[in-house]
């Protein structure tokens, strides 16, 4: 007797499937590893890339900084200006100016302005020995308040009331048997508005110190009768020069503006000396803003044969540079001629309506009913 023999499948488990399954496990193992490694990834980046990032850009601007920092030659004149040069700014930016204050609707802190010491296109003045002081509205000489941070020295003024602030700066420097006396000097007209301050002549009266041995005085303009007043184009600035408090003759100055034109003239036996301010705005009219601000440097220069010693070091020769700033702005009447430019316009449109349209009237014909009789 046969017996027939069959295989039994159920005893063993399919090779296959459990192939798949141990596939899909590791593939879930690993989707789910990549997963939470991007996530962990993106959090770093998140949390501590931002702040690398932060850091190197907070280096490269204390880099540009520090390299906005150039030497200086003692013949180079210094000037002040109100607008930071480690930002990127047109002209020397903002100087002689009104209003403005630093700190705003904050009753706990006196308004204050800050300013820099530069040379040539708003290089940042360093390594000079430097003496600063401030003249009040009263005139009454006060502290400066100097701030140096990464090699950017700032100077800060109180500004508590309205009026004329006057900031100078000294630097003597002796060099080949020369001494070169340098002065910067910034004139602030503080205005804000909702102050009890009166603007009267004394307000105007001319800054007279021994502090410096030169000194270019603003003579102020008969229309100057506001905290507010602008210098525009086209107005007559009139200085006086002095040297050891008495009026200075056939000094040099120069003027020169930032969109290029310069000129120099020479103090008279007064020691004044006045110039025009060119009108060089010429805008569209519909493009024109009285608001439009540009910068003027006044350079004062004088020389003297003088012998002198300042610590052990012997000079034969003075020669005095003096630094003005100024801001100007489009002059009242530019911006009045055309606002009546507008108004004739419109007046010669409407006026030229009503005449065609009488024209036109008068050329149409009535309608006129003919009856005829038959």
């Amino acid at each position: 007797m046969k017996t027939s023999k069959k295989r039994d499948n159920t005893s063993k488990k399919p090779i296959l499937g459990f192939v798949n399954k141990k596939f899909l496990f590791s593939l879930i193992i690993l989707v789910l590893f990549f997963t939470g490694l991007n996530i962990y990834s993106g959090y770093s980046r998140k949390a501590y890339g931002i702040k690398e990032k932060n850091k190197q850009e907070q280096q490269c601007q204390k880099c540009e900084k520090v390299s906005n920092v150039k030497k200086i030659d003692p013949q180079t004149p210094i000037y002040f200006t109100l607008s930071d040069p480690a930002k990127k700014t047109e002209g020397r930016g903002g100087m002689h100016s009104h209003g403005g204050n630093e700190y705003k609707n904050e009753r706990s802190k006196i308004p204050s302005k800050n300013a820099w010491l530069v040379f040539g296109e708003n290089n940042l003045v360093s390594n000079l020995d430097i003496k600063t002081f401030i003249f009040d509205t009263t005139q009454t000489q006060k502290d400066v308040k100097i701030d140096n941070k990464d090699s950017v020295t700032k100077y800060s003024f109180e500004v508590p009331k309205n009026g004329y602030y006057n900031l100078i700066a000294k630097n003597e420097t002796v060099q080949n048997d020369t001494l070169f006396y340098k002065v910067a000097k910034l004139e602030y007209l503080n205005g804000k508005h909702g102050s009890k301050d009166i603007y009267n002549e004394e307000v105007k009266k001319e800054l007279k110190t021994d502090r410096v041995k030169i000194d270019l005085v603003r003579l102020k303009d008969q229309n100057e009768k506001s905290f507010f007043y602008r210098t525009g184009m086209g107005d007559m600035l009139k200085f006086k020069a002095m040297l050891n408090r008495q009026p200075l003759k056939n000094a040099d100055i120069t003027v020169d503006l930032n969109s290029g034109w310069n000129k120099n003239i020479k103090t008279d036996t007064n020691g004044t000396a006045s110039f025009t301010l060119v009108r060089d705005y010429f805008p569209a009219w519909d493009k024109f803003d009285k608001r439009y601000k540009q910068d003027m440097l006044i350079t004062l220069r004088y020389s003297e044969e003088k012998n002198g010693t300042i610590g052990d070091q012997k000079y034969k020769k003075v020669n005095y540079i003096l630094t003005y700033p100024l801001s100007y702005y489009p002059n009242s009447s530019d911006y009045q001629s055309y606002g009546y430019g507008l108004l004739v316009g419109l007046f010669i449109f409407a006026l030229s309506g009503i005449i065609v349209y009488l024209y036109r009237r008068s050329r149409t014909k009535p309608f006129k009913e003919i009856k005829y009789e038959e």
